[in-house]
């Protein structure tokens, strides 16, 4: 009976002591094959190493310059955006708009929510993007080998919306943050103001 309870007792310190000491789950280590931090020229190697082609390239607001690809990701056709700041990528979004009514975009938020999930657990938050969409969020997810937090968002509608000019019948997106980097990133970004 002694065993079994110095068994019992061990086997419950070694659980205890297994489980990491944060309160964040793990996240992602970046996005789409590219890493937290990586440069301009790492992005685009590992973008022509999954067979996406540059598209474009845009000045943001804040001074972050956004990279735009087109591929597929997961057997998904559409657009791949990665931004930077200080030349250092923090965060990457992928996202296609069709005339289809909601259609593409509701297969495409169907595959990827399940794959999101079972990498980094429930989201913790969800809801309805009104009329006719939905979103989840992943907040606080903590970077492999890093205090980095992250957050995942991922949205569809099969709203009418602006869309350059003209009017979109839907849209999908999933947007990756590392939203530590990012803070760390616009620190060193001041212009004095």
């Amino acid at each position: 009976m002694k065993r079994k309870a110095f068994t019992f007792v061990f086997l419950f310190c070694l659980l205890i002591v297994s489980c990491p000491f944060s309160g964040h789950a793990a996240g992602p280590d970046g996005f789409a094959n590219v890493p937290w931090g990586a440069s301009r020229s790492q992005v685009d190697q590992a973008m022509a190493q999954q067979g996406f082609r540059f598209t474009s390239q845009r000045n943001n607001d804040g001074g972050s310059i956004s990279i735009i690809y087109q591929g597929a990701l997961v057997g998904t056709a559409g657009d791949l955006t990665f931004v930077f700041l200080n030349g250092t990528f923090f965060s990457g979004y992928f996202d296609f708009h069709r005339e289809d009514g909601g259609d593409a975009e509701q297969n495409a938020y169907m595959q990827f929510s399940p794959m999101i999930q079972s990498k980094y657990g429930s989201p913790t938050t969800s809801g309805s993007v009104n009329p006719g969409g939905s979103y989840k969020m992943w907040d606080g997810l903590q970077a492999p080998g890093s205090s980095d937090t992250i957050r995942i968002l991922l949205r569809y509608s099969a709203a009418p919306r602006a869309c350059g000019g003209n009017f979109c019948s839907s849209y999908f997106n999933v947007l990756y943050t590392n939203q530590s980097l990012e803070q760390r990133l616009a620190g060193q970004n001041k212009n004095g103001l």
